[in-house]
């Protein structure tokens, strides 16, 4: 990640909510790995799952609101809703 900062120009608020997800990803990976054999537990917790769905939700029908309204565009529309259909498979793989 320091590589990736040196050879372009990142906000450090950015790259530091970049590491944070990264290193949270990290720990859920090794609770995963100390599981014991055979657990059919997934990264993340249902409450936690159960939570970013329900924002997720929220989130795509406020960009299509928002869409509706023309304070976005069909472009930025459809790259919010790609961003929000991949956090919505990350968290659904997680749990299979």
């Amino acid at each position: 990640m320091k590589e990736l900062a040196r050879s372009q120009a990142i906000h450090p608020e950015t790259l530091e909510r970049l590491r944070v997800e990264y290193e949270d990803r990290i720990e859920q990976l090794q609770n995963a790995n100390r599981q014991a054999p055979g657990a059919t537990r997934g990264l993340f917790s249902s409450e936690y799952e159960q939570i970013s769905l329900e924002a997720l939700m929220q989130e795509r029908r406020s960009i299509l609101q928002r869409r509706n309204q023309l304070v976005i565009n069909d472009e930025v529309f459809r790259r919010i809703q790609r961003d929000i259909d991949l956090a919505e498979a990350r968290l659904k793989g997680g749990g299979e």
